[in-house]
């Protein structure tokens, strides 16, 4: 009896599924009808959850799941792009008051002699960025072209007090400077 049991309970799946032939049908339907522990083992394998035949059932079954994913996807969607674009906002930002130039006007430098050097001082709001060069024909004119950036004018103040003076060049390498627009800036007076 144990292993007529034994063959019972490894066919009842196909049994519950409805895909025994005939005669093994009848087998397993006649045991269990017969055997109590049997009986007992197919009313519970039978209550299982099982999976829908049909693919429409099958479909609103997922329904839940489909929608759970694609909320899910949304909201990390959202996240992701909430993240990219404070980056994109702070590196704009950053890359903005660094690398944008804002001429500054050359009047409001002065150009002073001090111990045989010729130093430049600005007045102005902030650090002053420059860019000089030497003449082609003569090399003790020079032409200068100032500048700031948002973060010297704007940033530095707030933190520095002192005014922009110390740059300074020889003066034995200096007989003019030009801004540029081609206006003397400083010139050196012949003694």
């Amino acid at each position: 009896m144990k292993y007529e049991c034994d063959v019972v309970r490894d066919l009842m799946p196909l049994y519950i599924d409805d895909v025994l032939s005939e005669n093994s049908k009848v087998f397993v339907k006649d045991h269990i009808d017969s055997c109590e522990a049997c009986r007992k083992y197919y009313e519970k394998l039978s209550s299982e959850v099982k999976i829908p035949v049909s693919r429409e059932s099958r479909k609103k079954d997922l329904k839940p799941m489909e929608y759970l994913k694609a909320s899910l996807s949304r909201k990390i969607i959202k996240r992701v792009l909430a993240v990219v674009l404070v980056v994109g906002f702070f590196v704009g930002s950053f890359a903005f008051a660094n690398l944008y130039k804002i001429p500054v006007d050359p009047s409001a430098v002065e150009f002073y002699e001090k111990d045989k050097f010729l130093y430049m001082k600005y007045d102005g709001k902030g650090d002053l960025l420059y860019s000089a060069g030497e003449s082609w024909d003569n090399r003790k004119v020079w032409t200068i072209y100032f500048w700031q950036t948002p973060f010297e004018k704007y940033i530095t103040p707030l933190y520095k007090d002192e005014k922009y003076k110390t740059d300074f060049m020889p003066l034995y390498n200096v007989k003019k400077v030009y801004d540029n627009d081609g206006n003397v800036l400083w010139e050196k007076k012949d003694k």
